[in-house]
C-alpha cells in the first residue's frame, strides 16, 4: 500500500510534483496526478532504482541490496517496459508506446493507480514485510537531473 510519493529535485526534464497518494477506502491507497515530460528523453538519460527497507516501519531505513541497475531510457523501453506496460495502461493515460524512443514531450495522467500483486514478479514476492522506500534517480551524462521517492508498506500477506 502506498504511503507517499515525492519528487525531490529536477523538474527541468520530468515534472512529477503533482503526483499524490490518496486513500481510496479503508485498505487501499491510489496514486493520482500528472507527470510532464518536458524534453525528449533518449538513451543518454539513464535511470537507476535503489531500495531501502524499514523492518519496524519507523522510517529508519537500511539500504537493501536489491536494485535495478542503471539503464538508458531507450534500453529500458525495449527490454523492460513491454513487460510492465499492460499493468499501467488502464490507470495511466498517454503512456508512450513500447517502441517509442526517444520519449517525446507529453503529459501523462495517473488516475487511481493501485499496484496489483500481478505486477510484482515471483522473485520479489519474498521481500520482507515493513516499510519500503524506492528511490529513482535520473541522470544525463553522469549529472543527476532528478530524484523521486515512493514509500510503500508491505504486509505479511504481501498485499501491496
Amino acid at each position: 500500500m502506498y504511503e507517499h510519493f515525492r519528487q525531490i529535485n529536477g523538474t527541468e526534464f520530468v515534472d512529477a510534483q503533482s503526483v499524490r497518494i490518496r486513500k481510496l477506502n479503508r485498505t487501499t491507497t491510489t496514486m493520482n496526478g500528472t507527470v510532464t515530460v518536458k524534453r525528449p528523453l533518449d538513451n543518454s538519460f539513464t535511470v537507476a532504482m535503489h531500495l531501502f527497507h524499514s523492518p519496524l516501519g519507523n522510517n529508519q531505513f537500511n539500504y537493501y541490496p536489491m536494485k535495478i541497475p542503471t539503464i538508458g531510457v531507450c534500453d529500458f523501453m525495449r527490454k523492460v517496459y513491454p513487460t510492465y506496460y499492460p499493468h499501467f495502461k488502464k490507470a495511466v493515460l498517454n503512456l508512450p508506446p513500447t517502441s517509442d524512443c526517444p520519449i517525446q514531450p507529453r503529459v501523462v495522467y495517473i488516475r487511481d493507480y493501485v499496484v496489483s500483486e500481478s505486477l510484482v514478479p515471483e522473485l520479489l514476492r519474498f521481500v520482507p514485510k515493513g516499510l519500503w522506500l524506492v528511490r529513482l534517480t535520473g541522470k544525463r551524462n553522469g549529472e543527476i537531473l532528478g530524484i523521486t521517492e515512493t514509500m510503500s508498506k508491505v504486509y505479511s500477506n504481501y498485499d501491496w
